[in-house]
């Protein structure tokens, strides 16, 4: 192979940069969606499919705590600090989707932060626990 070549296929001339790795590649051995070399778009896709799973749970956890609340578990101490977790975590998930351009994952966010705030805020009151600044 020489400097003229493609790293991950051989052929053809370079015509792209991976701002990752870089690598010159070829337009075959180029994911457009991803502005990166195929080999470093597998590892975005992988990413980007985990965390459309992680939502999937969080929304079957919220169904579920939702219905629990109504049963009058809203008292729970272990149901309150696991969704204020969960708002915690849906931050640093909004923070890390509008970085790497998940933007189907960022759609996602509002709806779900929604009910998870539902349930915490329902647990919250129930228990007595003051909303405090970071609702403000």
């Amino acid at each position: 192979m020489n400097r003229m070549s493609c790293p991950l296929c051989g052929s053809f001339r370079p015509e792209y940069l991976c701002i990752r790795c870089r690598r010159s590649v070829c337009a075959n051995c180029w994911d457009k969606q991803w502005q990166l070399c195929k080999e470093c778009a597998q590892w975005k896709w992988a990413i980007l499919e985990d965390r459309h799973r992680q939502l999937n749970i969080l929304v079957q956890h919220a169904k579920v705590a939702k219905e629990l609340v109504r049963k009058g578990c809203d008292s729970c101490v272990i149901l309150r600090e696991l969704f204020l977790s969960y708002l915690k975590w849906l931050k640093e998930l909004e923070l890390e989707a509008e970085r790497e351009r998940f933007n189907e994952v960022k759609e996602r966010i509002p709806q779900l932060r929604r009910m998870v705030t539902e349930v915490t805020l329902r647990a919250l009151v129930k228990q007595g626990l003051s909303v405090g600044e970071a609702w403000e």
